[in-house]
């Protein structure tokens, strides 16, 4: 049965939920730098960080935006491992480290190779793995996630229906029993627009939560606006992904 959540959130009432302290403490763990070479010969490199558990827990890849590269996501990672995940963040090709220019076809293909590189680490649970992309990441993410069954969940924030020929209504369509969490600003009337559409997109056996923020903000710039959304993400991840105690 399709779960639908609509929020419209305003930042006056972010202080009424509150990260848990288990997500709070301490600094993030180091990373293992890894260095993976995607099928034309590029090197895509990214950062893995492991929860402190000692049994296979879930895995999160995590997608900047463009002009991003993979720190932008570093306010998540302490909240994340603290919660249990394992974190890989990576640098699209044509960002970062992964040098050389953009190809977003084969971009669609470097997703699968990260998924894949997560699901053979002794650290993973290799039947629960999410996605979260920001703007063009986030439609990497839906793509993605749809053509992988190891990934449970794709949290997108800022999708559009069309980024640089990545088109995600077809992957949504295909989620099955899987989940999808949609994130824009109702000001960034492109990805506000792109949520809804992929909500009504969306099989009635997908679980679908869309969360639209008063004001502006795109990408992963919404980390740091809207302070609601860190917590709302972790206990969405809680209910889809299960981390082990």
């Amino acid at each position: 049965m399709k779960k639908l959540c609509i929020l419209v959130i305003c930042m006056s009432i972010a202080m009424l939920i509150a990260v848990p302290a288990s997500a709070q403490e301490g600094a993030p763990p180091e990373p293992t730098r890894v260095e993976l070479t995607a099928e034309d010969g590029l090197v895509l490199i990214g950062d893995f960080y492991t929860s402190a558990s000692n049994q296979p827990q879930p895995a999160l890849l995590l997608m900047h935006m463009y002009n991003g590269k993979r720190q932008d996501w570093q306010e998540w990672i302490a909240p994340l491992t603290a919660a249990g995940y394992n974190v890989l963040t990576v640098d699209l090709r044509g960002f970062g480290e992964s040098g050389q220019r953009t190809n977003w076809e084969l971009a669609q293909t470097d997703t699968q190779d990260w998924l894949d590189w997560l699901a053979e680490q002794t650290a993973v649970q290799e039947d629960r793995i999410g996605i979260i992309g920001a703007s063009i990441g986030a439609n990497l993410a839906l793509v993605g996630c749809a053509n992988n069954e190891a990934c449970r969940t794709a949290v997108a924030l800022s999708p559009g229906e069309n980024y640089y020929d990545v088109e995600p209504m077809a992957s949504i369509e295909a989620m099955g029993r899987r989940s999808i969490l949609l994130v824009a600003a109702q000001l960034d009337r492109e990805s506000a627009t792109a949520v809804r559409a992929f909500d009504d997109g969306a099989s009635s056996r997908t679980s679908v939560g869309l969360v639209l923020f008063s004001g502006t903000g795109h990408g992963t710039d919404l980390i740091r606006t809207k302070t609601i959304l860190t917590p709302f993400v972790i206990d969405w991840l809680a209910q889809v992904l299960a981390v082990r105690s």
